[in-house]
């Protein structure tokens, strides 16, 4: 049996085991649902045929978010209820064969991380569209967060700080979750009782509990989407909480010297997945 037929009976496994047994469409479409949800086939094709009807001409109940090339991200309702869809496209042939980078990553790394208990959108609905075999378009349906507020958009009218997140990447630390956008744009907060939800999930890798590199390549990557440079006081003071709240088997030396070097390289996707620091200069730091 080849690679791509085994990854492919996978997928169907985790997605049936996941959200339920798959339920075919019109024009190559298949989706899975979670039981007993809102969501329906009918909405399905309406989020495609937002792809191609002009913004004043949209329902009501649709709402572009973003729209790229690749990407959609659409808010809409159903049953009264409201959702978010994110779809790829798949222009390129190599793109349909490595769909599972897309909006399936999105969806595994989520229901796994949550399962880790961490808290993420809760997933409805996964479905793609095949032509000839191959995915041209595939998408996830997620909860919207009503209530909960953007961790930039709290840090620009001061009512959070970059100190509020330490306790967030602890989880993560601890849960072995590695979320490698970890940045506050993906940090919603319900302010009422200080409750977070993690989004953007297509990016994530899973480890022991504990993996100082882990902690410090999201320090890393935190610190330099915040622009809060190595020379900074504010740098020396949130290391150095994170630190003391996460305590990990390095010292707190050590740790300054790796998530500097890390934060001046701005390590590429794949490094951060992967874990793998070799060539950086920091191999003599574990």
């Amino acid at each position: 049996m080849r690679h791509d037929q085994i990854n492919s009976q996978r997928e169907k496994k985790f997605l049936s085991c996941s959200l339920g047994p798959v339920q075919k469409g019109t024009y190559g479409l298949r989706c899975w649902f979670l039981p007993d949800s809102p969501i329906s086939m009918d909405n399905i094709n309406m989020l495609f045929s937002s792809d191609t009807t002009r913004p004043e001409q949209l329902d009501e109940c649709i709402t572009v978010v973003k729209s790229d090339r690749r990407t959609r991200v659409i808010r809409f309702q159903a049953n009264g209820i409201p959702f978010i869809a994110k779809i790829f496209s798949m222009h390129r042939f190599k793109d349909s064969l490595r769909h599972r980078r897309y909006a399936f990553s999105e969806l595994k790394n989520n229901i796994i991380a949550r399962q880790r208990g961490i808290n993420t959108p809760k997933c409805y609905t996964y479905f793609e569209k095949r032509f000839c075999g191959l995915v041209r378009q595939c998408g996830v349906i997620m909860e919207t967060l009503v209530g909960y507020t953007e961790l930039t958009h709290l840090m620009r009218t001061g009512k959070r700080t970059l100190f509020d997140a330490i306790p967030i990447l602890k989880k993560l630390y601890c849960r072995g979750v590695n979320h490698i956008d970890m940045s506050p744009k993906n940090i919603f907060l319900r302010e009422c009782d200080n409750h977070f939800v993690i989004i953007d999930w297509q990016y994530c890798s899973f480890y022991p509990p504990g993996n100082d590199l882990q902690l410090c390549l999201m320090a890393a990557t935190f610190l330099l989407y915040n622009s809060v440079k190595s020379g900074d006081l504010m740098w020396h003071q949130w290391l150095k909480n994170l630190f003391e709240q996460c305590r990990p088997e390095i010292t707190y030396d050590k740790m300054q010297k790796a998530v500097q070097v890390m934060q001046n390289r701005k390590l590429h996707w794949k490094v951060r997945l992967s874990l793998d620091v070799s060539g950086l200069g920091v191999e003599t730091i574990w």
